[in-house]
């Protein structure tokens, strides 16, 4: 049983918790989570011993078959955003089915070697790839084996604490919330990055309109996955400590942060939700809740409330370092 902040060491109030389930394959078993009452980071309090067996439908551990209608959808919401974002079919495509990343695209050039941390399979890479990337690299220890794609792209079965290099650019999406040593992993992603390099890291965050709303039934909670569900005050001393500087954040949330809740709070496994949308999506155009949902979600990214968050932060030379 955790009782002391994995971010600050500040003692968890065990008393004040948060219960929630395991939605994503719908077991239901509940698990509480506590809130660190110095940097706001909620957190698992008891991790199970067979953490790994939640994991089994979850990720993609095997080569992406780039030939699949997944993963051409995939890439046609990628273009929307990048390659086509200025055309009518672009902005049609990226208003049914928005792209959350597409500012930190903007933030990296496309000549710079690239790492994605915990890439799965390297889906991201290759779609990066699609649109100009040249210098691609992923790592995940946890896929079936290193995989090496006709395009250029590798993903290596490795940790980065692995890794014999050094990147432009370190990207881990939506990797934090799953580490069990906070400090460490992200001490790792310090030392791959070059100096003068870029990190980008987005993760999901509980300083939101949605966890607010929703509480245990807000879809991010991803029990018992997700161990650490950071605020923005705790990702920031999390970061800062690791000695990243000129941490930059923008907010990246799309309707799910809604819907998903909703639907989890009506007892609906998320392996359901996608039938449930694809069925819900003509009357939600006709009657227009798609585009008040999208409004009210457009409106809290700009507030900064939104449920996913996106940090770009920097490594500077030991001599110019400088706090936030």
């Amino acid at each position: 049983m955790r009782e002391a902040c994995g971010v600050c060491g500040a003692e968890l109030p065990l008393s004040d918790t948060i219960r929630t389930s395991e939605m994503m394959n719908g077991t239901r078993e509940a698990f509480d989570y506590g809130r660190c009452p110095s940097c706001g980071c909620v957190q698992l309090l008891e991790v199970p011993v067979n953490l790994v067996d939640y994991y089994n439908t979850y990720y993609g551990r095997a080569a992406v078959d780039t030939s699949s209608f997944y993963f051409r959808m995939n890439r046609l919401r990628f273009w929307s955003v990048t390659k086509y974002r200025d055309t009518v079919g672009g902005r049609v495509v990226r208003y049914l089915l928005p792209y959350a990343s597409e500012e930190f695209l903007r933030e990296i050039d496309k000549s710079s070697s690239i790492v994605d941390v915990g890439s799965a399979s390297g889906e991201l890479l290759l779609l990066m790839n699609s649109v100009g990337f040249e210098d691609l690299y992923g790592c995940d220890p946890y896929i079936d084996e290193s995989i090496e794609y006709p395009e250029g792209v590798k993903v290596a079965k490795l940790a980065p604490s692995q890794l014999d290099r050094q990147f432009d650019v370190v990207m881990a999406h939506h990797v934090v919330e799953h580490v069990p040593n906070q400090a460490e992993f992200v001490q790792e992603l310090f030392a791959i990055l070059k100096v003068g390099g870029t990190a980008v890291i987005r993760i999901p965050t509980v300083s939101s309109w949605a966890y607010e709303t929703y509480g245990g039934h807000w879809f991010q909670m991803d029990a018992p996955r997700h161990l650490f569900l950071h605020s923005r005050e705790s990702i920031h001393r999390l970061l800062t400590s690791a000695g990243f500087t000129d941490l930059r954040v923008y907010d990246d949330s799309h309707i799910l942060q809604i819907l998903s809740s909703e639907l989890y709070r009506d007892d609906v496994p998320f392996k359901f939700h996608k039938k449930w949308f694809i069925r819900q999506l003509p009357m939600m155009l006709i009657s227009g809740r798609f585009r008040r949902l999208k409004n009210q979600v457009e409106g809290l990214n700009r507030e900064g409330r939104g449920d996913q968050i996106c940090i770009l932060a920097s490594k500077r030379a030991p001599d110019s370092a400088r706090d936030v």
